[in-house]
């Protein structure tokens, strides 16, 4: 099966060339002869590359991804523009057409192209990757020293990161709330965007510090995924750790823990302790040391499929739950409205090699059932950026359930 890359690549270079043409029986068999072309090219370029450049750090995979990418289109494109120089798509055969890419002559173009390409990237890989490859390794072995952090003290915790609210879901400073007043009944009000997703004495101030951390460290990643620039993998840890923090960090999963081990707790320290405060709080905060847990939610989540849903106006919401994680039909699944347009989601679909940006999907349906699912999952309170049209929700219909089955056969 032909990479999407380079499929993508033919696909677009076609279109441009004969736009009147698209997906007549002469351009899909051409697509497939020429997307199989491109694609021996690449294969015989990585091959070469590989044989002579050394290593290449991990930061650096990203940038080398977007090259590769930019190389492939325009190879594509000259693929394209050469072999119908001068004749329509309709007047050439594809089975002459094979038979040339088969030749001596065929394989001595791709031979040749890849060669050019494989010196192209090796001047690039000695002027610019490999000195920065030496760099970061080079401070990876010899770090700075850490500096000492000392945790400052928190009254008000919030469960919603504040610089979120901010900056994707602020307007004028102020956050759009809606709160249920029945299954079908919502108010709405303006407040200061301080004045949401928080709770007092959540956290002890070395956690609510440790939080702080995980959020500089997804910053990057997150801008990444918005911008579709791949990511690398510490960056996919640094996401995936935020994403799960979100969940464990809401009180309505704190809530939900504390219940679930308070029969054992009694048992042990006695009733009062049990019901303090104090302890409940100590209790809780064990799950953030746990890395049996993190690493039992993470694995399934890290490898399956991502995807960001895209809407083209204002359309997601942010409950008070933060996110949804939850499991369908055995899988895992995961959804994080990162700002009004875009929101990520972790299918649960296995794949055993991540690709480096994750899956665009777009669609009033699926953006509608997303914020259906959204809203749905809030305990009493949701934020959008803007006022929601709640008139086209039907809510007898579980909104998870038809996004999930939406996204699952879309990826």
């Amino acid at each position: 099966m032909i990479d999407p890359l380079f499929s993508n690549a033919i696909t677009n270079a076609l279109e441009s060339r004969f736009p009147a043409q698209a997906k007549s029986p002469n351009w899909m068999k051409l697509h497939e002869l020429w997307s199989n072309t491109l694609a021996q090219i690449i294969s015989r370029f990585e091959h070469d590359f590989w044989g002579e450049a050394e290593t290449i750090h991990v930061d650096l995979k990203p940038e080398m991804a977007i090259t590769i990418a930019a190389c492939t289109t325009e190879i594509a494109t000259n693929l394209v523009t050469a072999r119908t120089a001068n004749r329509d798509l309709g007047d050439i055969c594809p089975t002459e057409e094979a038979s040339f890419q088969a030749s001596d002559a065929g394989q001595a173009l791709i031979e040749g192209t890849a060669k050019v390409l494989t010196t192209s990237w090796l001047e690039r890989y000695h002027v610019r990757w490999k000195p920065k490859t030496d760099r970061k390794l080079g401070n990876e072995k010899n770090p700075p020293p850490l500096k000492a952090r000392t945790p400052k003290k928190v009254n008000d915790n919030h469960f919603i990161p504040k610089s979120h609210l901010r900056r994707f879901w602020s307007s004028d400073q102020k956050l759009t709330v809606y709160t249920r007043r029945s299954v079908k009944d919502w108010g709405v009000q303006e407040r200061p965007f301080g004045n949401w997703g928080y709770q007092s004495g959540l956290y002890s101030d070395p956690l609510e510090d440790r939080f702080s951390l995980i959020e500089g460290d997804a910053t990057d990643p997150i801008n990444k995924v918005l911008d579709v620039y791949p990511l690398n993998d510490p960056e996919r840890a640094a996401l995936m750790g935020f994403f799960i923090v979100q969940k464990m960090r809401n009180p309505y999963y704190r809530k939900i823990l504390i219940e679930g081990v308070l029969p054992v707790s009694v048992r042990e320290v006695g009733d009062e302790k049990a019901k303090s405060p104090e302890f409940q709080r100590d209790v809780y905060e064990t799950i953030f040391q746990n890395n049996d847990l993190y690493r039992a939610v993470a694995r399934p989540l890290h490898w399956s499929r991502w995807a960001v849903l895209r809407s083209e106006s204002p359309e997601f919401v942010i409950p008070d739950t933060c996110c949804i994680l939850t499991k369908i039909d055995n899988l895992s699944w995961f959804m994080y409205p990162l700002n009004p347009n875009a929101c990520f989601v972790a299918t649960g679909m296995p794949e055993t090699e991540k690709r480096a940006v994750p899956i665009e999907l777009k669609g009033e349906e699926l953006a509608q059932a997303a914020t259906g699912a959204l809203i749905q999952s809030s305990v009493s309170e949701f934020v959008s950026r803007g006022p929601v049209e709640l008139s086209q929700f039907d809510w007898s219909t579980n909104y998870l359930q038809k996004l999930v089955h939406l996204a699952r056969a879309a990826v």
